[in-house]
């Protein structure tokens, strides 16, 4: 599997940590504090739980987040 690459040389402004989501088809990095998406971890719960997909989903970007809170 190819990983993307950012759209721009220019890291990220310190705002916020990239986590992981990135998209094939753009090709960009979105960065956002960790607050946020512990926010979207906490909100989106209930309904990625609803499918094995969506656990998966769910398990995937809180190991994520999880990650990035331990090395800060």
């Amino acid at each position: 599997m190819k990983r993307c690459e950012a759209a721009s040389p220019k890291e990220p402004s310190g705002q916020g940590s990239s986590v992981g989501a990135c998209r094939r088809v753009t090709g960009v990095r979105a960065t956002a504090p960790v607050s946020v998406h512990v926010a979207m971890i906490e909100q989106s719960a209930a309904a990625l739980m609803q499918s094995p997909a969506g656990r998966k989903a769910h398990r995937i970007h809180t190991d994520r987040v999880t990650a990035v809170r331990i090395a800060s």
